[in-house]
Parts: C-alpha cells; sequence; structure tokens
C-alpha cells in the first residue's frame, strides 16, 4: 500500500551524492575563476547564502620590525572605515581586519 503512494520513497528522485560527485555548476564556475584570476587556489565556490570575502597581502618583509605603532590604523580600519563603509552602509553581517605579529 506504502510503495503506491505518489510521496512514498520508491517514487521520490535519488538526488546525487556531492561527496562523491561534483555539482552540476562546479565545473563552470572552476572554469569561471581560472579565467578571470591567473592566481591559483584562490577561491573554493560553495552553494550558500552567505558570503565570505577575504583579501591578504604582504605588508612587511621578512625579518622587518613591527612596532606597536601598527595598532592604531588597524583600530582606525577596524572600527572606522570597515566597520562604517562595508558593515553599516553596505549591510554586511560583519567585518574584521587583523595583523598577526608572527607572520607580518
Amino acid at each position: 500500500f506504502v510503495s503506491s503512494m505518489a510521496d512514498s520513497p520508491a517514487h521520490r528522485p535519488v538526488l546525487p551524492d556531492f561527496y562523491k560527485v561534483d555539482h552540476p555548476w562546479m565545473e563552470k564556475a572552476i572554469n569561471e575563476m581560472q579565467a578571470l584570476s591567473p592566481l591559483q587556489d584562490e577561491g573554493i565556490p560553495i552553494s550558500s547564502r552567505v558570503s565570505y570575502i577575504g583579501k591578504s597581502g604582504l605588508l612587511y618583509h621578512e625579518g622587518e620590525k613591527v612596532s606597536g605603532n601598527t595598532c592604531a590604523p588597524m583600530q582606525f580600519l577596524r572600527k572606522g572605515y570597515l566597520w562604517d563603509t562595508v558593515r553599516a552602509k553596505n549591510g554586511a553581517y560583519g567585518v574584521m581586519a587583523s595583523l598577526d605579529k608572527m607572520d607580518g
């Protein structure tokens, strides 16, 4: 009786196991990323309602001394520019900026 019902497991479509196969749009996304950016391992496309965007760069050279004077500009960046521009004006959920004294 149950197998004759329209919503029974026997009548449901079998979904692909996306742990074993790529989602249909993955190949297109990877090709677009490679065409737009010459860098490798730049980003990972995922299916999500949330975006996470990061930007990094080398601020200091290896062995260069980093003084405590960098704290004030980092605070301004975090609590001033990024908060006002990205968070308040553009509606981002949060913003972050950091400077790691160990890796520059």
